[in-house]
């Protein structure tokens, strides 16, 4: 790794000239490889294991100040050090050079600290005893150790891991080598495994089977807690899955049937329909086509290109410095005239884009004024769900029912979650299959809010005329997928402000002006006269501005492994 550092910073270097930060770093530059890193696995009686690392560091540059190890204590019952040295030297506890610091449970972290030393070789040892490794039971007795650390920033010339067993330990076949893999030779009462040339980080997992009770007849503690576990587990898995069962499947099953008899009859959907079903403000044929009656920033736009059609606002494209000095291109929204006669969502949103009793003449920047149109949001939509209700598209109690399957959906989830917090308590006590009853209230809640989603706040009328709509709505989308013919020359323009107020505008412009039928609106200034590109910059713009965001006991594990490092 430090060379690798090292190398990319000299590269840099280089590359820029820099002459004097990279003669600094041929001084500073450092290296640590492990000549060696030995293992001497010594199993006991108990199921312990009295192990013995020593590492050969060579260290090229400098200055080096520390070596680290980890010993995570997964699958064992506890690491005890035993010793730690330096060059043969053993060295007490402490955190100055000379000394050795043991912290930590999981993982025991050791640390040698030594004086600054540089272009030198050191030996590191570390004793310690390893609680409860040798799982017993079944057809064997299992010694599995990860002899050398998954985690280590240097490479290893060689390693030998020896392990010595009693001889009375019967092994039943010769050592299964994982992970970096090594050669195996099997002497009395012992197994050596060598391996050269490891890189960073790769490691040896060891494992030795003895035939039962040969090596030890003690259980560890872990794998004593791990096996009643799963026997809870075994014992309450039937009843915790048919209960998981009952209130996920039973619960969106009933909650399906309910919502079932509360829909009114479907519509038949009777094919796209190429004209407007009735002269309607864009606003509201959006809001209907949503489902839920709700207007969104499309809908804004769609109103928008409408009045700009009608002659109220035009709007301007213009250049201004960008990043860097390149230039950038800007919108602006000029009042024409702001008669009266304006339905009310309309006034209102020419009032938010231009204040309250503005005069022909003003202008304003339109990507600012979208933004902040998304931070205030009501003025313009309640006018828009008004004139739904005054039409009678709008059914209160439908809309009522809809609030409640929410409420119950979302009570459900927050449920749900409690449910999922109390079962990391009980699963101790009644096993893993206790986290299949939040799973099956979560299944219900979102069961619930997916019916909830489909239930129509429209009245019967409503709902019919939102299909119409709809229908229209499919027209233009089929016009933009060349599934539809286009019938007329000025369609692109005719239907823009409904494909705006759709949700479908940057389709319905990209596909016309892929046919060259684009024209630019007479309420459009681009930069340059007839230049089409002002419309697709238009709607980036436009878009930009958030637009398009509105709409098992043992297993398979090992003992040992850890981290290993120097600096």
């Amino acid at each position: 790794m430090h060379r690798l550092i090292a190398r990319s910073l000299t590269a840099l270097a280089l590359a820029v000239g820099l002459a004097a930060p990279l003669a600094l770093l041929a001084v500073a530059a450092k290296d640590a490889r492990a000549e060696r890193f030995d293992v001497a696995v010594a199993a006991q009686p108990d199921g312990s294991l009295l192990v013995t690392e020593t590492v050969v560091f060579v260290y090229t540059g400098g200055p080096f100040t520390f070596v680290t190890r980890d010993l995570p204590t997964e699958r064992t019952d506890g690491i005890e050090v035993v010793e730690a040295q330096m060059d043969g030297v053993t060295l007490p506890a402490g955190d100055q050079p000379g000394q050795v610091e043991i912290s930590g449970g999981d993982p025991v972290s050791v640390r040698w600290h030594f004086v600054p030393t540089s272009d030198s070789t050191h030996t590191f040892t570390l004793i310690y005893r390893a609680l409860g490794v040798v799982t017993t039971g079944g057809d064997a007795d299992v010694l599995r150790w990860q002899a050398l650390p998954d985690e280590h920033d240097y490479t290893i010339d060689s390693s030998t891991i020896t392990f010595s067993y009693p001889a009375t330990a019967a092994l039943l076949a010769p050592a299964r080598v994982e992970a970096f893999g090594g050669a195996v030779s099997t002497g009395e009462a012992s197994t050596t495994v060598t391996a050269a040339n490891l890189g960073e980080d790769d490691t040896l997992i060891v494992e030795l089977r003895f035939s039962p009770g040969s090596l030890t007849t003690a259980t560890p503690a872990w794998q004593a807690a791990a096996e009643a576990h799963a026997a809870v587990t075994r014992q309450y898995a039937y009843p915790l899955s048919a209960l998981a069962a009952l209130l996920g499947l039973g619960g969106s099953l009933g909650g399906y049937l309910l919502w079932r008899r509360g829909q009114p009859a479907p519509l038949t959907d009777e094919g796209p329909i190429m004209s407007p079903p009735r002269p309607l403000a864009p606003a509201l044929v959006g809001a209907l086509v949503s489902g839920q009656g709700e207007p969104a920033i499309p809908t804004a736009l769609g109103t928008l290109f409408d009045l700009a059609q009608r002659g109220v606002v035009s709007i301007t494209q213009q250049a201004k410095p960008g990043f860097l000095g390149r230039p950038a291109q800007s919108f602006v929204v000029t009042l024409q005239d702001p008669r009266a006669g304006l339905a009310a969502h309309e006034q209102a949103l020419l009032a938010q884009f231009f204040g309250p009793g503005a005069a022909a003449g003003a202008a304003v920047p339109l990507t600012e004024k979208i933004q902040a149109l998304l931070g205030k949001w009501k003025p313009f939509a309640e006018p828009v769900k008004a004139a739904l209700r005054e039409r009678g598209w709008w059914d209160a109690a439908r809309h009522r029912r809809r609030g409640a399957w929410l409420a119950w959906a979302f009570t459900l989830f927050f449920v749900s979650l409690a449910v999922l917090v109390a079962a990391a308590f009980l699963r101790v006590l009644v096993g893993d299959f206790v986290f299949l009853l939040p799973l099956g209230l979560f299944i219900t809640s979102l069961t619930l809010l997916i019916l909830a989603s489909q239930i129509s706040p429209y009245s019967d009328a409503g709902r019919a005329e939102a299909a119409r709509w709809q229908r229209f709505s499919k027209y233009l989308t089929d016009v933009t997928a060349n599934r539809e013919a286009v019938t007329r020359p000025d369609l692109f323009e005719h239907y823009l402000a409904y494909a705006a107020a759709l949700g479908l505008a940057t389709n319905w412009l990209t596909f016309f002006q892929k046919r060259g039928e684009a024209a630019i609106p007479a309420w459009f200034r681009p930069l340059a006269a007839g230049d089409g590109a002002g419309m697709v910059a238009l709607m980036a713009a436009v878009n930009s501005s958030g637009a398009s965001s509105a709409a098992g006991a043992a297993g398979a594990g090992a003992a040992g492994g850890g981290a290993s490092g120097t600096g």
